[in-house]
């Protein structure tokens, strides 16, 4: 059995927006943070600022000064900061550090060396972290999943690339991490198959696949196919067919009647271009001729 199976590995599912208070729990292992610990942590780095921001001025910050600050530490969300989360795991003498600064070249060439990883997305925290020091003993302990995922040596890298290209902002935990239940057992379980599946939500994924299909962006008239798409474009069939063209035409500056909306739908059904159907289809398709002929003679 695996050590999540076996309820080794410490995992809090997602409560409100306190993910950050779950992504902190899940490296440690342990509830050693709560939002009211954290909250508290946020006023303290609150306060610094204000004096930091009174620094040189004649007065310290006045009670109207401190009415008008606005926290960027925390909200009533359940949202906390980069720099609370920092607060918090220099408690247990544990740091954090961008993937893209200079000091996390070795996590950025050898992830698997890596104890863990914290990573954020707009409001969201997760946790990557591995047990007893083993390289193939990484979990994705997201707290939107419904249990911990498994994630093999080979897979962490492109997981992380995953992520980072997503969006996400990527942070590496530096120190000695306690120990925990799984830790201990984590070299005497076997390891799980090795998982194709991310199991993390990334929520700028689909934007990005939509670009490369040529979707162009939202712009109030809703979604279509950019140029480039590789898409069928009908509007030749339009310019091929004279008659056809003269007949929308005719269509949009009528009045909108029972007659033109049928002729409407007999021509947008006939700008298909020619298709080998079977017998019944090409029954109904000569229908829709009949009537689209017998609609322009009636403007002749």
């Amino acid at each position: 059995m695996d050590l999540v199976e076996l309820g080794l590995v410490f995992h809090e599912r997602q409560e409100g927006q306190l993910c950050a208070q779950h992504a902190l729990n899940a490296v440690l292992q342990g509830s050693y943070f709560s939002a009211v610990d954290l909250s508290q942590l946020a006023r303290d780095l609150d306060s610094q600022e204000l004096e930091a921001l009174a620094d040189g001025a004649t007065t310290p910050p006045t009670p109207n000064t401190r009415a008008k600050f606005q926290s960027q530490n925390y909200d009533d969300s359940g949202f906390f900061s980069i720099q609370v989360l920092e607060k918090a795991l220099g408690v247990w003498n544990l740091t954090l550090t961008p993937l893209t600064s200079p000091a996390a070249k070795q996590a950025r060439e050898d992830p698997a060396s890596i104890d863990a990883f914290i990573l954020n997305l707009d409001e969201h925290w997760l946790t990557l972290r591995r047990f007893g020091g083993s390289r193939s003993r990484f979990y994705n302990l997201d707290s939107t999943l419904e249990r911990p995922k498994y994630v093999s040596e080979f897979y962490l890298q492109a997981l992380l690339s995953e992520l980072s290209a997503a969006g996400y902002s990527v942070f590496v935990v530096g120190g000695n991490l306690p120990s925990s239940d799984a830790d201990a057992y984590a070299t005497s379980v076997p390891i799980p198959p090795q998982s194709t599946t991310q199991g993390t939500k990334v929520s700028s994924k689909n934007d990005a696949a939509a670009t490369q299909k040529g979707l162009v962006a939202f712009s109030g008239k809703g979604y279509s196919l950019g140029s480039g798409s590789g898409d069928h474009d009908n509007s030749n069939s339009v310019d091929e067919d004279p008659e056809l063209a003269a007949a929308i035409a005719m269509s949009m500056r009528a009045g909108i009647d029972e007659e033109n909306q049928e002729l409407q739908k007999a021509l947008a059904m006939s700008i298909q271009p020619p298709k080998i159907e079977s017998h019944r289809e090409e029954s109904e398709l000569d229908i829709i001729r009949r009537k689209r002929l017998e609609a322009l003679n009636k403007r002749f």
